[in-house]
């Protein structure tokens, strides 16, 4: 009880890489029975430059829908890191983009296999959002399961820096809304 762990992975590629990290729990009594909280660090370590770090929360909530702010101006670049937390389900994405002013600015389906992990810069994926700020809002379908995405935002600043953005959720609301 009130025990704690640290993992840590140092990484051996000179290049950029990215993943994915499960806990599994050998049952569904085991899931009830233990609170369990963490934090992931996300590093950025490179020669003659300060180190930079954000956190990104744990987190066993599995939900339908996640809102994310992106701001592509001055520089700063947004990214998305998804992953489909079913292992039985593929799933399609419907990611719906807005201006500041909530004006659409497109549309999009992803496809995902189950179990699968992508990660990308928006404006690289979807070159009409580059220069522009407003709300990504990812959606999948109730009717698949009951495990949902995984979603994550990426802040980058043109000085090298970086931070995590946790995405708002909701449960409540329908696909089509």
């Amino acid at each position: 009880m009130y025990g704690s762990l640290r993992l840590e992975t140092r990484g051996t590629s000179s290049n950029l890489t990215q993943g994915t990290a499960e806990l599994v729990l050998p049952n569904l009594q085991a899931r009830l029975d233990n609170k369990i909280g963490a934090s992931v660090i996300l590093r950025r370590k490179l020669p003659g430059v300060p180190t930079y770090e954000a956190s990104v929360p744990f987190s066993t909530l599995f939900t339908d829908k996640g809102y994310l702010p992106f701001d592509h101006r001055g520089g700063h670049v947004s990214g998305v890191a998804i992953a489909n937390l079913s292992t039985r389900a593929d799933r399609v994405l419907l990611l719906r983009f807005y201006e500041e002013d909530g004006t659409p600015m497109g549309s999009y389906n992803l496809y995902m296999p189950s179990g699968s992990h992508r990660a990308f810069s928006l404006a690289t994926e979807f070159p009409e959002v580059a220069g522009k700020a407003g709300m990504l809002v990812v959606s999948i379908h109730r009717d698949v399961g009951i495990l949902g995405i995984g979603l994550l935002g990426l802040r980058f600043n043109p000085d090298g820096s970086f931070t995590t953005i946790t995405p708002m959720i909701s449960v409540d609301e329908d696909v089509g809304s």
